[in-house]
């Protein structure tokens, strides 16, 4: 072991039977498994409502209008042993990482009426196949926030 590590720090070339001493694997078969690169195929996507971000009441007369903005959490769900890291990288964003969304909305209460506006999160979500040399492993889905979509509902006071 000591001589390998020495091979590494004088920046010799390393062999094939060194890898496999020094990663502690059985055969040159090992060796490549390590290697084996996992994509993922069969991406679709759809857009779709995820979580209640607040739900307001407003009594008419009235006129205005409403900012909002969120940070949301990017999500994935996958037992298919791919890395997050490539995940993120087929799909373009960071799973685990964080967007944020915001929208303006105008408010029009009418005299005797009741509004009951409810914003959610508008998510586009992923889903996936994990290939391993041409080898199915799994599927998954992951889901990105991008933007917000607004519902109103008018009531008689």
């Amino acid at each position: 072991m000591v001589f390998l590590i020495d091979k590494i720090l004088q920046k010799d070339e390393l062999t094939k039977e060194d890898l496999i001493t020094l990663l502690s694997i059985e055969d040159e078969q090992d060796l490549q498994k390590l290697f084996e690169k996992k994509t993922i195929k069969n991406i679709t996507s759809k857009e779709e409502q995820g979580k209640l971000i607040t739900s307001d009441y407003y009594d008419g007369p009235s006129n205005f209008t409403h900012s909002y903005e969120e940070t949301v959490s990017c999500s994935y769900s996958t037992k298919s042993g791919i890395s997050v890291k490539a995940l993120s990288a087929e799909l373009g964003f960071s799973v685990t990482g964080t967007e944020k969304v915001g929208r303006t909305y105008n408010v029009n209460v009418d005299k005797g009426k009741k509004v009951n506006l409810k914003v959610y999160v508008n998510n586009k979500k992923y889903s996936f196949s994990v290939y391993k040399n041409d080898d199915y492993k799994g599927s998954g889905t992951a889901t990105k926030p991008i933007g917000l979509i607004f519902k109103q509902y008018v009531f008689n006071k």
